[in-house]
């Protein structure tokens, strides 16, 4: 049975109002929800001490490594030969996340092995997809 999804540890620089804060945190990938990443932060860097998770395409995370890209809640952009930057924006607020492309590469290449680009469309059931869409709207 291959390997259902990749966890990685990543560290990195949160750059908010106060003094800038080193960090670790979980980015994953999952098998069954082939098109994203979830990235998951602990209770230290959030301003009510609890967790919180963002989750995102993983084909906006492999495009900003290389040029800018996003346009809503998440953007991704390289920052230099050596960083990348993730902003995260929600109704509280911002949050620039500065991060070693390095180990998002290693990250996502690593959730290419378990799912290739181009073939997620693959592991979707989208008679179940619908079927839970249909039962959740009535």
């Amino acid at each position: 049975m291959p390997f259902e999804s990749v966890v990685h540890p990543i560290t990195g620089v949160l750059i908010g109002p106060l003094a800038p804060v080193r960090f670790t945190a979980r980015i994953e990938y999952q098998r069954s929800d082939p098109f994203a990443v979830r990235m998951l932060f602990g209770p230290e860097l959030t301003f009510d001490s609890t967790p919180v998770a963002w989750t995102f395409a993983r084909q906006l995370l492999s495009d900003g490594l290389s040029r800018r890209a996003g346009h809503g809640d998440v953007r991704v952009s390289p920052y230099g030969a050596a960083r990348t930057t993730i902003e995260l924006r929600d109704h509280n607020g911002c949050a620039l996340l500065v991060l070693h492309t390095q180990e998002l590469e290693a990250f996502l290449n690593e959730a290419e092995t378990l799912v290739a680009t181009g073939s997620e469309e693959q592991l979707i059931s989208w008679d179940a997809e619908l079927a839970a869409l249909v039962r959740d709207a009535v």
